[in-house]
């Protein structure tokens, strides 16, 4: 729009065209390029924020964030290996069937029973009993059996007699068995202790 001093005076003079003719090109030119817009430092300031604040939040929350909790490891412990045959329940005390499970002494209990060994014992030594003499003169005869330990060395260790055997036939025979030896009883690969029984008898000669 002119300004009311150019409207007023018109066109009438040389000087006059040339001042409106500047004044239309600077409104023609004023249409023509857009005013860039003044950068507004409230709104700047507003996206800056905008822009900044959430990797701000994010970094805050990652470092504040609960830690992972690791997995807890296994607390099965690790095997040691391929176990060994598991040995059998030892049987020597059916060896004294005139005794009640309950009235075997605990070495009769924990023996073997020839059945279960890996291989039958090997008599290596074996001694006579002596006859009495006395019991031989007064005709003394018995017949009985006595349970005996073999130990995992093949020596001859604890003993029991059967009930009602002659006390003087019963000792020359443990006497005598004590310097038996036999093979190393084993089960299973593993040493072991055995427990055999063995018949006394004592018979005169006609």
């Amino acid at each position: 729009m002119l300004p009311a001093s150019l409207l007023r005076t018109g066109l009438r003079s040389p000087a006059s065209s040339a001042v409106l003719l500047l004044a239309a090109l600077w409104l023609g030119g004023c249409r023509q390029i857009p005013l860039a817009p003044e950068p507004s430092s409230e709104r700047d300031g507003t996206s800056v924020q905008s822009t900044d604040a959430e990797p701000t939040r994010s970094r805050i929350q990652s470092t504040n964030a609960a830690p992972v909790t690791p997995p807890e490891p296994d607390e099965t412990p690790p095997t040691s290996g391929p176990r060994g045959p598991q040995m059998p329940k030892p049987l020597g005390g059916s060896q004294a069937r005139w005794l009640a499970s309950s009235e075997r002494p605990h070495w009769l209990q924990d023996c073997f029973a020839p059945h279960q060994l890996d291989a039958p014992l090997q008599i290596q030594r074996t001694v006579l009993p002596d006859y009495p003499q006395a019991m031989a003169v007064n005709e003394v005869q018995g017949r009985f059996i006595i349970v005996f330990e073999v130990s995992a060395a093949g020596k001859v260790g604890n003993h029991l007699a059967q009930p009602g055997a002659h006390p003087a036939l019963v000792k020359p025979s443990i006497a005598a068995l004590q310097k038996w030896k036999f093979s190393h009883p084993t089960a299973k690969g593993q040493p072991v202790s055995a427990c055999l029984a063995q018949v006394f008898r004592y018979q005169l000669e006609d």
